[in-house]
């Protein structure tokens, strides 16, 4: 009869003893486990899945700015410039215009003897330049004006013609004027 009792004490303790146990020491975190152990409960990568359906197609984007529709080149007539000895005549200008509609986006100059220095004047419709020749040989100069159309660049026209008060063949006028004094 004591191992009985003894018997049942023993088996209410274990079952009491786990149960208070189980109660207190819960896993709640990853961090409670070491990273040895964690390391073991992992297998291989499996084989990658199939690929899956196609979405649907999204909406369509919004309507683009406009913009340039057609970009011609003008050039200049060319202007005769003197040798160096002749200082009256050896400054020279010459403008190139963009036909009604189109804006002047850029350009250049081509004078024909090396030791020319040139600069160059934009305005909305309009690349000027004016060159002085420092060399010997006469020559010619001429500029060539990129003329963009279309509805997108009415913006960009305007903050051309607000930043340059005057017309591009006006500052190469002026410029050509001091450079002619300056010989």
């Amino acid at each position: 009869m004591k191992r009985g009792i003894v018997f049942g004490v023993l088996l209410a303790v274990a079952v009491t003893g786990t149960g208070v146990a189980a109660s207190r020491y819960v896993i709640t975190s990853k961090r409670q486990i070491k990273p040895a152990v964690l390391q073991q409960l992992r297998g291989d990568a499996g084989p990658r899945g199939p690929k899956g359906p196609t979405g649907p197609a999204g909406q369509p984007g919004a309507t683009g700015a406009p913009g340039v529709s057609s970009v011609q080149y003008i050039t200049s007539a060319a202007v005769p410039y003197c040798a160096l000895s002749t200082p009256t005549c050896s400054v020279a200008t010459a403008t190139a215009t963009c036909p009604a509609g189109s804006y002047a986006v850029g350009g250049s100059a081509a004078p024909s003897t090396i030791e020319t220095t040139v600069s160059t004047f934009i305005s909305a419709t309009e690349y000027s330049a004016v060159s002085a020749n420092d060399s010997q040989f006469t020559g010619q100069l001429t500029t060539t004006v990129a003329c963009a159309s279309g509805s997108g660049l009415s913006a960009f026209a305007s903050r051309l013609s607000r930043s340059s008060a005057q017309s591009a063949e006006t500052q190469a006028q002026v410029a050509a004027s001091r450079w002619r004094s300056e010989r």
